[in-house]
């Protein structure tokens, strides 16, 4: 009769002391690491060239949502590539972060677009982002806390190599966009 007593007795304190199952505590997601422009590309390229190795650049691009006005010249998590094989007549489009790059579409084109030469541009895009600022587009993304900005690098018909920065509320559909040319920094259009 102890016995069971006791045993009784160690269950219950067991049973009493015992805190149950343990609630998961939610943690946020680690924010992306940045991954530069150059450091991007260099590697863009490179896996590219395992696919074509006449592959030249066509264009580059990344976006953020919902960003703080001083946060937008601070390095982005992710670029967008495009690259053209004149031998192949194909179009390869490669995504790039930190962790890696990988082709993600490949289009067969007829038209040669456009290349995009070695220049200035490959310093980064932080100069072009403090001017779209200056222009305009720090009233804007205070005004527009939920914003998207696009930033795009492309040769135009003359080949230079324009950065195209657009900024765009999608609830209220008000937009901001600025051309700069990436050689020399000049403003070349300004769309409120």
């Amino acid at each position: 009769m102890m016995v069971v007593w006791l045993l009784v007795t160690l269950l219950l304190i067991a049973g009493c002391t015992y805190p149950g199952p343990v609630e998961p505590t939610p943690t946020s997601a680690p924010a992306p690491a940045p991954v530069s422009l150059w450091d991007a590309y260099r590697r863009a390229d490179a896996t590219v060239r395992t696919e074509a190795s006449d592959a030249e650049l066509v264009s580059a691009s990344t976006q953020w949502q919902a960003i703080d006005p001083d946060r937008l010249l601070e390095t982005p998590s992710y670029w967008t590539f495009v690259f053209f094989s004149s031998s192949q007549r194909t179009v390869f489009d490669l995504t790039a972060d930190a962790d890696q790059v990988q082709v993600v579409n490949r289009t067969q084109i007829w038209s040669a677009p456009q290349i995009l030469e070695p220049g200035r541009w490959q310093e980064g895009p932080r100069d072009a982002l403090s001017i779209f600022l200056a222009y305009g587009g720090r009233e804007f993304l205070e005004a527009h806390s939920e914003a998207t900005v696009s930033l795009h690098l492309a040769a135009n018909e003359d080949g230079k190599a324009i950065w195209s920065i657009a900024a765009l509320d999608v609830a209220t559909r008000e937009t901001i966009s600025l051309q700069i040319d990436a050689a020399n920094l000049q403003v070349l259009t300004i769309s409120p």
